[in-house]
């Protein structure tokens, strides 16, 4: 163990081409691995837990929910054969060619990449996207609700800082304004 080479979560992002607020959700949310820890917390990652982040990665892109997959082994998820794979969205930005029953996941993953680079217009677009393709209560607990709660742990860990949150804030305090007045009857 003490041979191995350990990464840190900003060098797994390189290397994976997930963001490492994806990583972090993948992590917390589906259980997907559990890096090894320093002495003040941060997170090392061994080459096993790099090659499982991009074939997850790469299920996703094809069509296959997170949540589905995360607690496989490595060998198990080799063993899903592209073949058998649905075409499915990226797992990075939402675009108006992938508008069709997105996947919550993706959305999730989409809205938080959108905060990580501080595009509220970004943010905007996918929850707007998001509010026709899943139903109302599906966004609200698989994504407004998590997204909610990783801000504020984002932002308490230091990972963010306040203006991100800000952003997030006036994003969905007018996202869900407006889906109020939408489902008002005149």
């Amino acid at each position: 163990m003490k041979n191995e080479n350990k990464y840190p979560i900003k060098a797994v992002a390189q290397l994976t081409g997930l963001s490492i607020y994806v990583i972090r959700a993948w992590e917390k949310r589906y259980n997907a691995l559990t890096p090894e820890r320093t002495d003040t917390n941060r997170r090392l990652y061994s080459m096993s837990d790099i090659e499982k982040l991009k074939i997850l990665k790469n299920l996703t892109s094809k069509g296959h929910n997170i949540g589905g997959i995360a607690n496989m082994s490595i060998l198990e998820l080799k063993e899903l054969s592209p073949e058998k794979l649905e075409l499915g969205y990226p797992l990075s930005i939402i675009n108006e060619e992938n508008n069709r029953n997105v996947d919550s996941d993706i959305i999730y993953a989409a809205c938080l990449n959108s905060v990580h680079t501080l595009n509220g217009k970004e943010l905007e677009n996918n929850l707007n996207r998001a509010s026709v393709s899943l139903s109302q209560p599906i966004l609200i607990e698989k994504v407004i609700i998590p997204l909610i709660t990783e801000i504020g742990n984002m932002w308490k860990e230091g990972d963010i800082r306040v203006y991100h949150e800000h952003m997030v804030t006036a994003c969905l305090r007018n996202f869900l304004s407006n889906l109020i007045d939408s489902n008002k009857i005149s």
